[in-house]
């Protein structure tokens, strides 16, 4: 390499996956906690003022969506691309470059999302029991978190695509802190607000950002200029290239995500959405663990396809993947058995979340098997292949809730629409998948379609998670026996 390589040593050193694992996944279990905690605390505060509670939940969700649009995916392609130059040694002026292109796109975007946050706010939050003026006053809040979310992102993108995960857990544990406390001085002191809240989580995501983004920019390697010059020619079209697709395919994402929720919030049905709010707030809990383990999994397959070769990332991809469906499927099995019990925590005015808190799960358990299937398409660099597979769950969720959405029992009708939607997108990703060469196997396809026995009576799901805990460790039918002589030499290391 070119220049000093990056410390090998301390929080801001690259990690490998079962460092990284020990480490940002226990992070994220607290970051997870903290966030229960604080929507816990938030749902009993906001429960007065109805629909409130759903409201936030569709503005961070608005934020999200978004904040991909502004930066056209530029913080995506940091990541993806962050472990080639620094193979090369011209990290320091890759990120260089890399900010410059996100600061000239994402500037003047935020920009106007700021002059036109009263109308936009309108269109997004109004309801008829929710009126334009407080409507344009969230969207103004919503607008200046878009902001701060993007840069705090840029520095996630680094520390992401350089592995240095122990210094992301604690940037997000200390997120998650300030973000607590923050919000809750705001919803009792300030205004029981989705308003009131947004703003703290500016503040939330500022202060990390700033912080963390000084210290990581002190320990980058230097370069070699004249190799840099030259990796400069074309630099902004291969990003934009990468991080267009994958901004169209997140924006597309999040809006499927959250899109029956909104719908019953636009069309009044604040109890209603109060109590899915309340369930996904539960359900969550998947979708965050597996987007830590997804983030790890996949710059760990980066590298390996960078400086190894095709095979091993496509076989360390495999096997961490189904390690990962498996663990999820226990916890979300755990959560539907309890279910009852759980939402005991929730206010009075959301106990329906007890009675769709199943297919809820059922909806973050298939997301978080297609959000490890996308990597394929990041690994052959063609992030166009995600939008397809996501159009095709939005669009279906779309239809649903016209269909299923009634009057009569528009929660039920809700919930379900999103679970089923999940079906169509995991048939066209794994098609896609395939049809770039890139491996699928039986096993994974069998945990894949394992998460509607959550579905289930309570006998017959149990009974099936046991037969497939049977398949698992007893056969070769899930894990090849490559994969179960490698699983069986780490736990061996681990009991050493």
């Amino acid at each position: 390499m070119d220049g000093k390589q990056i410390s090998s040593g301390g929080m801001f050193a690259s990690a490998g996956v079962g460092r990284s694992l020990r480490t940002y996944v226990p992070a994220t279990f607290l970051y997870r906690g903290i966030s229960f905690v604080r929507g816990l605390v938030l749902a009993w505060l906001l429960a007065g003022s109805a629909g409130q509670f759903a409201l936030l939940a569709v503005a961070t969700q608005v934020i999200n969506i978004l904040a991909p649009l502004v930066s056209l995916g530029i913080n995506e392609a940091i990541t993806r691309y962050a472990p080639q130059y620094e193979q090369r040694g011209r990290l320091r002026g890759f990120l260089r470059r890399s900010v410059v292109l996100l600061a000239l796109i994402a500037g003047p975007s935020v920009a106007v999302l700021a002059v036109l946050a009263g109308p936009l706010g309108a269109m997004l939050f109004g309801s008829p029991e929710f009126d334009a003026v407080a409507a344009a006053s969230l969207g103004r809040a919503t607008a200046g978190a878009i902001g701060a979310i993007v840069v705090y992102f840029l520095v996630v993108s680094v520390l992401k695509g350089l592995r240095m995960f122990p210094a992301l857990a604690a940037m997000e544990v200390v997120h998650g802190v300030l973000f607590l406390v923050l919000s809750l001085v705001a919803a009792w002191a300030v205004a029981p607000t989705a308003a009131s809240v947004v703003w703290a989580y500016l503040v939330a995501m500022v202060v990390p950002s700033v912080i963390w983004g000084a210290f990581l920019r002190r320990g980058l390697p230097d370069g070699s200029a004249e190799g840099e010059a030259a990796d400069a020619e074309g630099l902004g079209g291969k990003l934009l290239g990468f991080g267009t697709w994958a901004a169209l395919s997140g924006i597309v994402w999040q809006a499927w995500q959250i899109y029956s929720l909104w719908y019953l919030a636009k069309l009044g049905f604040a109890a209603a959405s109060d109590a899915f709010a309340g369930a996904r707030l539960i359900g969550q809990v998947v979708i965050i663990l597996a987007a830590a383990m997804t983030g790890i999994v996949t710059t760990a397959a980066f590298a390996a396809w960078e400086s190894r070769s095709r095979e091993e990332a496509n076989a360390l991809l495999g096997l961490y993947t189904k390690l990962a469906l498996s663990g999820l499927l226990a916890l979300s099995l755990v959560l539907v058995l309890a279910d009852d019990l759980i939402v005991l925590v929730l206010p009075s005015e959301f106990a329906a979340a007890a009675e769709v808190l199943a297919e809820v799960v059922v909806f973050f358990q298939l997301t978080s098997a297609l959000g490890f299937l996308a990597v394929h398409f990041a690994l052959v660099e063609k992030t166009r292949l995600m939008l397809w597979s996501w159009l095709v769950g939005l669009g279906s969720n779309v239809a649903l809730v016209i269909w299923l959405v009634r009057p009569e029992h528009p929660l039920s009708g809700a919930v379900l629409s999103a679970a089923i939607s999940c079906l169509p997108a995991v048939a066209v990703c794994l098609v896609l998948v395939r049809a770039e060469g890139q491996p699928v196997s039986r096993g994974l396809v069998l945990l894949t379609a394992a998460s509607l026995l959550l579905l289930l009576p309570d006998a017959a799901m149990v009974a099936g998670a046991a037969g497939l805990a049977v398949l698992g460790t007893a056969t070769t039918v899930v894990f090849s026996r490559e994969e179960r002589d490698v699983i069986a030499n780490r736990m061996r290391q681990r009991v050493k």
